[in-house]
């Protein structure tokens, strides 16, 4: 085999493994914040919300289905600290919630239970 052919099969192979990459990169990002056909949220989401007045921006992640929360959300600083996770089961606050000091240590904890009375949701 000449040296040429061996060095045109290396750059192939590079060029493969590149496509790959940025195929597989590239589906990971679309896996979150996805929507339906009718314009739903649905699945793993990622929101980042910005400071307001004395609170500071943070992030939110967690799953919805239907353009409902659903599971665990958690709630965290964008240093990636864990400020609070909640438990959401149609929309509602509906769960296990635990609430964190900026140390990361346990503040709170607790189940909120959501009722439905007259089509409004009431949690604590």
């Amino acid at each position: 085999m000449g040296l040429n052919k061996i060095n045109g099969m290396k750059r192939t192979g590079i060029m493969i493994l590149l496509g790959c990459g940025l195929y597989f990169s590239a589906g990971a990002q679309s896996a979150e914040n996805r929507v339906d056909a009718k314009k739903r949220k649905q699945g793993v989401w990622m929101e980042r919300m910005p400071a307001l007045r004395e609170d500071p921006a943070y992030i939110l992640e967690g799953t919805y289905l239907n353009d409902r929360k659903e599971g665990v959300w958690k709630k965290t600083t964008e240093d990636g600290d864990v400020v609070a996770e909640e438990t959401y089961k149609n929309g509602a606050l509906d769960g296990l919630c635990r609430y964190y000091y900026p140390n990361g240590k346990l503040m709170a904890a607790g189940r909120m239970l959501a009722i439905d009375l007259e089509g409004q949701k009431i949690s604590w």
